[in-house]
């Protein structure tokens, strides 16, 4: 009976390990890796216009789910009613509609709205449903809003 020497044996086991690193280290699937990291910043091409329009207590009425409105006779201006947001140059910018609107502790009214302006203007015209278009600057578009009242003396 012939045993195979020491001298065999000693390469056989090494052959076989690298055999065997050399396959668990090729797969279908490896083990994904997570890429750099990377960040782009861009400017803001858009600001949001708060704005609100108070009515004075003679032109509001009281709606049947309790909500205030407008005596729509005196003053174009409701729940809903579009508002529509242009640059100094015309063009539409932005739009929203008038919310809900909410009782003020006079007994007048609040309508609110928030709109996604473009930036680009040195000046907004604002215009609420069919009444005249109000000029805002863009300063105080983006960091005081839009305001205006009907009824009150200002």
């Amino acid at each position: 009976m012939t045993r195979p020497s020491t001298r065999a044996m000693g390469v056989v086991i090494p052959v076989l390990a690298g055999v065997a690193v050399a396959i668990g280290g090729c797969s279908d699937n490896p083990t994904p890796r997570p890429a750099a990291a990377t960040t782009t910043t861009t400017a803001p091409t858009n600001f949001t216009m708060k704005g609100q329009i108070k009515v004075a207590p003679a032109y509001v009425v009281t709606q049947p789910d309790g909500t205030c409105d407008t005596k729509t006779a005196y003053i174009n201006i409701s729940a809903r009613e579009g508002v529509s947001i242009a640059d100094d140059m015309g063009r539409k910018m932005g739009a929203s509609a008038l919310g809900k609107g909410e009782w003020l502790p006079d007994g007048g009214c609040v309508f609110k709205f928030t709109a996604q302006v473009k930036l680009g203007s040195d000046f907004y015209q604002v215009q609420v449903g069919r009444e005249q278009p109000m000029t805002i600057s863009a300063s105080d578009a983006r960091f005081s809003g839009f305001g205006a009242s009907y009824g009150y003396d200002n």
